[in-house]
């Protein structure tokens, strides 16, 4: 009775023990795989195919939709907001530089700073913005400031100046402005200017490039590459303007890839692709950091990138490069890579991550985001 009374407890333990075992497996199910964190996202991009693929582009411009044939703008600086104040006691400027692409220069008409102005500004007395020195605005803006720089003030390095002037005869009063929103632009046209920037080893592996792009009209499409025209046709809907070394005459540096039109015509789905001989490929892609989020990697949280590789053909490294600069990758593998940044390698506004790849890769989705 002993021995049997024995063999009842271990069948007892044993059937306790899978009970537990079960248990956990499920529970394991249902928590899912650990992780370091979760990501805020500030943004999901898409990089497709990199490395050594012929049929694929080795650079890509992708350029947002436009209307060619009237006035064109390239943005020079964005800002989210700023304040001044101005009193007896002294006031506060804001100074900051302004560069114009030497491309630029020659097909300016003019450069146009716009701002919403807060309810909150009490307009005691005058805003000022100065440029390269020169008073070009004084006044008491309502809703909204819309100052011109005219052509002949324009330099290729220049400085803007913005404060808020003294209250006059308000001496006992303080003269505050609240401005958000502030945006500078170079205004310029008619015929957008897309630039491709070429390095001396570009020019050698040069292949050719395409200018592929969606519209429909009666009216003839003109695009030109350093003044020579490549394309001229009435376009119905998706075509491309091909051209190679024989068609053009390409040079380190920036190339002006022009696309004009007799009357206004809104050009889609616009992309110039460089297809290269070389055993590299690099993409860029453009985000936006809000104010927000920046203020997050201030305050000490983690900037993080997860590159979703989901093919690997061919070994290889394969490089990210944040605002140009590099960030360790370490060995890449099939599934989530993560890197880090701070806030000391984006600003708030436009933003450039680039990859580039000596094998072959195929990295579908790329998340930036804060680690939380």
């Amino acid at each position: 009775m002993k021995k049997l009374k024995g063999w009842n407890d271990f069948f007892i333990l044993l059937i306790v023990a899978l009970g537990i075992i079960v248990s956990f497996l499920l529970i394991g199910s249902f928590v899912g795989p650990i992780t370091t964190g979760n990501i805020e996202e500030i943004t999901v991009l898409n990089f497709g195919k990199l490395g050594i693929v012929t049929n694929i582009a080795s650079k890509i411009v992708e350029v947002p939709d436009f209307v060619s044939g009237e006035l064109q703008a390239e943005t020079l600086k964005t800002i989210p907001q700023l304040e001044f104040k101005s009193s007896v006691f002294g006031s506060h400027k804001e100074g900051f530089d302004i560069d114009i692409p030497e491309w630029l220069m020659d097909d300016m008409n003019n450069i146009r700073m716009t701002a919403h102005v807060d309810t909150s500004s009490n307009r005691v007395g005058d805003f000022a913005v100065r440029w390269n020195g020169k008073e070009i605005y004084k006044g008491k803006p309502e809703d909204e400031l819309d100052v011109y720089v005219d052509k002949q003030y324009i330099k290729q390095s220049n400085t803007v100046e913005l404060y808020a002037d003294s209250p006059g005869v308000a001496f006992w009063a303080e003269n505050y402005y609240f401005l958000k929103d502030i945006e500078i632009k170079l205004e310029y046209g008619p015929a957008k200017i897309i630039p491709l920037i070429l390095e001396p080893s570009d020019i050698e592996k040069f292949e050719h490039a395409d200018l592929r792009f969606y519209a429909t009209s009666a009216v003839s499409v003109v695009v030109k590459v350093n003044g020579k025209t490549i394309y001229e046709k009435v376009p119905r809907g998706v075509d491309v303007a091909k051209f190679t070394l024989a068609d053009a005459p390409l040079r380190s540096g920036p190339n002006l890839v022009s696309v004009n039109s007799d009357r206004p015509l809104k050009m889609r789905d616009v992309e110039l692709k460089l297809f290269l001989v070389s055993d590299e490929v690099s993409k860029k892609r453009d985000f936006d950091v809000s104010a927000k989020a920046f203020n997050s990697l201030r305050l000490g949280l983690r900037g993080r990138i997860d590159a979703q590789v989901t093919n690997i053909e061919r070994q290889g490294s394969l490089e990210l490069k944040l605002n140009e600069k590099k960030l360790p990758l370490g060995i890449v593998k099939e599934g989530v890579n993560t890197v880090y940044f701070s806030m000391n390698d984006v600003q708030i506004g436009s933003n450039t991550l680039e990859l580039s790849a000596t094998g072959s890769f195929d990295v579908q989705k790329v998340i930036v985001g804060i680690e939380r």
